[in-house]
Formats: C-alpha cells, structure tokens, sequence
C-alpha cells in the first residue's frame, strides 16, 4: 500500500474515531443493557454452554455478542468503557472494510475513502456504536463485511479455501445478528455485479447459503415469538393494522432510510407508529415502489446504482414489516448499519462517475464530498 493510499485509509478511521470518541464517556443505559448486560446471570456468571444452548429472556439469538459480554465482564466488571471502547474499535474495523469493498468494487482510493467515511460517520451510526447493547450491528457488520470479501477473493481466484473462509464468516455473523440471513442475497448480487456467470455451481453454491440462512433465521423467530411478541407493543402495531396496511407501513419506512440518508434528521431511540395512516404514508410507499422499480430499470445503464439500492433494499427487508422487526417502533436507526453500505457505494460512485465524465468538475465535486461529511 503506497503512502496515499495509507493515508486516506488511516485518515478515514482517524476521523471516524474521532467523531464518536465522545462514547467512551458514556455509562450504561437502562434500556436493554441491563437486561442483555449487567443483570444477565450468562454474562455475570460466563456461562457459555447456556449462552449458546438455552433460551434466554431476551429477543433474539446472538451467542457471540452475549459471549463478548460475558468475557468483558470477566476483565472489568460493570465499568463501561471497555464495552464502548470494544464498539468503536469494531465499528472502525467496519469502516475500514468497507472501504476496502469499495476498492474491490472498482471505486478509486479517494473515492472508497469517501464512501467510507460516508458509512462510518453518518449520523445514523450513533444507536449502533454508542450504545452498548447494539454490540450486535458492529460485531455482525465485522464478519459480514469480511465474508464479501471473502467471496470477491473467492470469484477471483476460485480457490475453495475461499469459499469455506466465507460461509465461516457468514455463520459467525448469523450468530451475531439474525440480520446476516441477508448476505446469501447480497452474494447474489455480487455474482451478476462482478459479471460471474449464474451456472448450476453457483446455484448449489447459495443454497448452502440459503439453507443455513433459513436454520438461523427460523431459530431467531422461534426466540422471538417465545420471548418477545407476546408481551411488546410491536403485536399491537400488527394487530392494529391489516397486511396490507403493514405493507404500507413498511414501505414509508422503506422511504424514510433513503430519505435520512440524505437528510439525517430528527434521529431518535424510539419513532412510536401511527395509530391510523395518513397520506405521508401512502405517498412514502407509493414512493419506495417507485424507487425499486427505477433501480430495476436502469441496471443495463447505471448497475452501480442498481447494485447499492438492491443491496440496500435486501439488507432492510426482513425488518421492514412489524411483525418481523420486533421492536416498540417501526423504524429503527440501528436497522440500517449495514444497509447504508449499498446507499453509501451508490452515491460515492454516482460522484466518481460524474468527475470522470467532467473531469473540470473534480475538484468542485471533492469540495462538496468534504462539506457533505463536515456536516455530518
């Protein structure tokens, strides 16, 4: 790596430390990180074997990041910097991956370091590094990240050592975070992206994918519906809605993420759902098909673009529904961690694109880039 290249890496991570330094100042809160963290007789007491085989009171399955806890606890008890520290070291290393995937993905160097930067100091970030409890956006994020790597290295050398690294990476992320059952389809997705032909090999080779997927994934629901849906106001989201109202839900929600994206505003631990739908709803859904289907029609054109809103769109779409998402609200920031990569490859190579086909407008387009992220 040359000394540019050095720099704009380290640079990225130093800025994206340096934003959410102020974490490592932050103490406990009392919403779930006592009950996941310093009353969890599994952690207290590091009870691994029950960690990983029995259930628990809380509402999904994620041994490791239950096992991280309980090892921290061994080393400094309930004193919370480790913990935090723990989260920003995981989320840089996620920013740093990130923007290798780019570079993979033929951005060049300034521009990857722009997308990453982009990823890793958005304000959306703050629920899942500052907060102690979302341990399981940036540990699931680590190793899903290295599993697309993994797998570019894989199309590129097809050396089966590859392969197996992946679907390794890919079951610890599972085991991390329930969301990870998106990355058979972001494999997919980097399949048609880096021009690798849909052959009966590679079709064998997802189902692997899909099948531990779908163990994972009915595992979680089972922990979910046992432990958490019964008692939640998420039941009284679904019971007050019909399917089609949720999918209409659903759908705003999917317009509200790419809108903050963009426009990052009123960030919140908590957005309450509505009691009734209003027309906002109906024209965000509205919209979010609109989106979809533009992404779908311009693949020939801008598959950069098809690539990010595709990834984006499998990445969020199990949580979309509220039912499926679990929680008190219908939108949730730490939803989106990984999400935002599809978003924040979009953009960066929209730009990069433009500076090449107005190469007088590179430095214009390098101004705005850095006063989009001071803002941040």
């Amino acid at each position: 790596m040359d000394k540019r290249k050095c720099l704009i890496f380290f640079g990225v991570l130093a800025v994206t430390a340096l934003v959410f330094s102020g974490s490592l100042k932050l103490d406990w809160t009392n919403w779930d990180d006592n009950l996941l963290v310093y009353e969890n007789p599994r952690v207290r007491e590091a009870r691994f074997i029950d960690i990983f085989t029995k259930p628990a009171d809380y509402n999904t399955y994620n041994p490791l990041v239950i096992s991280s806890f309980a090892l921290e606890w061994k080393l400094v008890g309930d004193r919370p910097f480790l913990y935090h520290f723990d989260n920003l070291i995981l989320h840089l290393l996620c920013t740093g991956l990130v923007l290798l995937l780019f570079r993979r993905m033929g951005l060049s160097v300034w521009w990857s370091g722009v997308g990453a930067l982009l990823f890793g100091i958005h304000p959306m970030r703050v629920e899942s590094v500052a907060w102690i409890t979302e341990r399981k956006d940036v540990l699931y994020g680590f190793f899903y990240l290295s599993a697309l790597l993994a797998y570019i290295r894989y199309i590129a050398s097809g050396k089966a050592g590859y392969f197996l690294l992946t679907f390794c990476l890919f079951f610890l992320s599972l085991l991390s975070k329930g969301q990870a059952v998106a990355l058979p389809f972001s494999l997919v997705l980097l399949d048609w992206y880096l021009g690798r032909k849909m052959n009966g090999k590679a079709v064998m080779e997802k189902l692997i994918f899909f099948a531990m997927a779908l163990l994972v994934g009915l595992l979680g629901t089972t922990f979910f519906f046992q432990n958490v849906y019964k008692t939640i106001d998420s039941k009284a989201i679904v019971n007050a809605f019909n399917f089609f109202e949720q999918t209409v839900l659903a759908g705003y929600a999917y317009t509200i993420y790419i809108l903050k994206f963009f426009i990052p505003y009123v960030t919140s631990t908590l957005y309450p759902a509505p009691e009734v739908l209003h027309a906002g709803h109906w024209i965000g859904a509205i919209s979010a098909v609109m989106i979809f289907l533009w992404a779908v029609f311009v693949w020939r054109q801008y598959k950069f673009i098809t690539f990010g809103l595709l990834f984006f769109t499998f990445n969020i779409l199990f949580l979309l529904m509220p039912f499926l998402a679990g929680d008190t609200g219908y939108l949730n920031d730490r939803y989106i961690y990984m999400a935002y990569v599809g978003l924040a490859f979009t953009v960066s190579f929209s730009m990069q694109k433009l500076a090449e086909q107005k190469p007088s407008w590179r430095r214009p387009l390098a101004v705005i880039a850095v006063a989009i992220l001071v803002i941040f």
